[in-house]
């Protein structure tokens, strides 16, 4: 998969992703979801700071990881690191 198609998979995976935290109503789901959709649009801009934003959502205190709720969203999640990580390799080289 060229970059492209890379950026449409992760941009088509956070808005999935931040469907189901609205759905969820909590406020940290709507943090999550604020802050995802923050990432779409820069990543959307072709701006990297989208991916190293989507990369801090995963660390620290109170990461997006806690806040799986379903098998899905699990994957949704782990799926957006995976493409994220790619995006990252083909922006490095």
């Amino acid at each position: 998969m060229n970059a492209s198609q890379l950026q449409d998979e992760l941009l088509d995976v956070l808005a999935q992703i931040v469907s189901r935290l609205r759905q969820d109503g909590s406020k940290s789901a709507l943090f999550w979801a604020d802050w995802l959709g923050k990432c779409c649009k820069e990543i959307a801009a072709d701006d990297f700071h989208g991916v190293e934003r989507l990369f801090r959502a995963y660390g620290g205190l109170g990461p997006l990881n806690d806040l799986i709720v379903t098998p899905e969203q699990a994957r949704l999640q782990a799926r957006a690191w995976e493409i994220a990580q790619e995006l990252k390799r083909d922006f490095q080289s």
